[in-house]
């Protein structure tokens, strides 16, 4: 998928899509309160939420690769995972429960994918580690 791709489908956007985006917009704004208080399970609930309303918007957003990641993820023990970035490349965010990080980062590696350990701060995103 190239994000050229996804992006000329919201230069015109359907009355539907502009429901599901105030809709992910309410998510969003659900997902950082809860990420203020610390709440992962509700931060959780609202990335699962907000990601199908996204996929709804458009048929670009996934695609076989990414939902077997999300499928192997959820199985082994993340509580959500979302795509970000777009097109060609990008990364998947799983909310994990810490006891169950090791094995889910196994079996994805199992796979060939690779883990980034990273921070969320106030100045924004901070990768501590890639090879």
């Amino acid at each position: 998928r190239h994000s050229s791709d996804i992006v000329k489908e919201y230069k015109n956007l359907t009355e539907n899509q502009i429901k599901l985006f105030n809709e992910i917009k309410i998510h969003t704004r659900i997902l950082f309160s809860n990420l203020i208080v610390c709440d992962y399970f509700s931060v959780a609930q609202s990335i699962t939420q907000g990601y199908e309303l996204k996929k709804k918007t458009s048929d670009k957003i996934v695609n076989d690769t990414t939902e077997i990641l999300l499928k192997t993820g959820l199985e082994n023990g993340a509580m959500a995972g979302k795509v970000l970035g777009a097109g060609g490349g990008g990364y998947v965010l799983f909310i994990v429960n810490p006891e169950k990080r090791k094995s889910l980062i196994d079996k994805l590696n199992q796979m060939k994918f690779k883990d980034v350990d990273f921070q969320i701060d106030y100045q924004g995103l901070d990768v501590r580690r890639i090879e």
